[in-house]
């Protein structure tokens, strides 16, 4: 039944977003105003009417300009835009809609109808919805429906719909928002003073928080919104604080790795904050190079419980000194001579290839970029 749910959501989005099109396209509109027809059903047929009608209840309708054929308009097996706007005029307590994509029906005859649109003045394009019940109530119920046509203009709506045996949905409430707030009746009332008020420290907002990232910490926009709505914001805050570390490379760390880990099986779910910060450390004090930290991550999750410092030693990433770097570059060129001079500065490609397969988490990528740019240059000068 979940496969047929999605499915049929997803059928009634797509239908909903072609009837938009339609309506654009048609330049319909919503017209704000209810009328009361009840005088031209006086002698109806319709036994639905005449039951409302004698006990007190009105007749009323509303205009929707270039909506006509567009109402009765399938959805979803069985269901239509009209059953849809019928969904929310039942919530204010009326039995639903009828609209003239489906009358003459329901004891409703062609000259009630044509009655009705002549004093609405509707046209050929025009779908006219009618409700009945006590007055309160099906202005109510129309006022939901206006609601739910100005949506079709725009959008598929944001709300909470209830899943049916048959696959479909109907609408149950909107989401939560100012339209859904109320006062509480099941606790006592709080007196809200203004030393209360004082005493409040608010959190930060998203936004405020993004922004801050992106002012003090030189974050691009991007960077800066993924970390101010991740869980680990605190603890990003911290590790740029107190280690010297680029900002753009914690983000990495923090958001980014523990992914790429987990796609491999490795148990991240055994990484703690300190772990993290253990691991930046060893970074900040260059006893492992940035690019070590995939590794060094890896070796934490898997061995949760040795420290940082054996961790890097398991995963091979004892750091090299700068004399330590250029040693191993000018070794690997000076092997390679052959290649540089046929090739120019574009060895530097596959020699780097090389070069990280033995660096590779033990040193920083840029002095082991520029320290081999250098080596290339002084063959090439030779």
């Amino acid at each position: 039944l979940v496969d047929m749910i999605v499915e049929f959501e997803a059928l009634r989005q797509v239908r909903l977003l072609g009837i938009r099109d339609a309506l654009q396209q048609r330049r319909a509109s919503v017209i704000d105003r209810i009328w009361d027809v009840t005088s031209l059903f006086s002698a109806t047929g319709s036994k639905v009417l005449a039951k409302s009608l004698k006990s007190g209840g009105v007749v009323l309708a509303c205009l929707l300009p270039g909506f006509a054929g567009l109402v009765g308009k399938e959805v979803q097996p069985g269901r239509r835009l009209g059953t849809e706007m019928s969904d929310r005029a039942k919530r204010a307590g009326v039995g639903g809609i009828f609209h003239t994509d489906e009358l003459p029906a329901y004891g409703v005859t062609a000259a009630e109808v044509d009655a009705v649109r002549s004093l609405l003045a509707a046209g050929a394009n025009d779908a006219v919805i009618m409700v009945t019940g006590p007055q309160d109530r099906a202005d109510k119920a129309l006022q939901a429906v206006l609601v739910r046509a100005r949506e079709a203009l725009v959008c598929v709506p944001e709300e909470t719909r209830r899943a049916l045996p048959d696959g479909c949905s109907e609408y149950m409430r909107p989401l939560p928002g100012s339209a859904r707030m109320y006062p509480e009746t099941d606790v006592p009332s709080v007196v809200i003073t203004d030393d209360l008020l004082g005493q409040l420290k608010l959190p930060e907002l998203f936004l405020e928080r993004s922004q801050r990232f992106e002012r003090t910490l030189g974050l691009n926009v991007e960077l800066s919104k993924v970390m101010a709505a991740s869980p680990a914001y605190q603890l990003f805050e911290e590790i740029v604080a107190e280690y010297k570390v680029p900002p753009s490379i914690v983000v990495r760390t923090l958001e980014t790795i523990p992914i790429e880990l987990a796609r491999e099986n490795v148990p991240v779910s055994n990484l703690t904050d300190q772990h993290f910060k253990d691991c930046f450390a060893l970074v900040a004090c260059g006893q492992v190079a940035k690019e070590g930290l995939v590794a060094l991550l890896r070796a934490l999750a898997e061995h949760p419980e040795i420290c940082a410092s054996e961790a890097a030693k398991t995963a091979g990433l004892a750091g090299v000194d700068e004399a330590g770097v250029q040693a191993a570059i000018h070794a690997i060129v000076a092997g390679k001579a052959d290649l540089v001079k046929s090739k120019g500065e574009r060895a530097a490609g596959p020699l780097m290839g090389l070069v990280m397969k033995e660096l590779r988490g033990k040193a920083d990528g840029a002095i082991v970029s520029a320290i081999l740019k250098k080596e290339i240059q002084n063959i090439l000068d030779q």
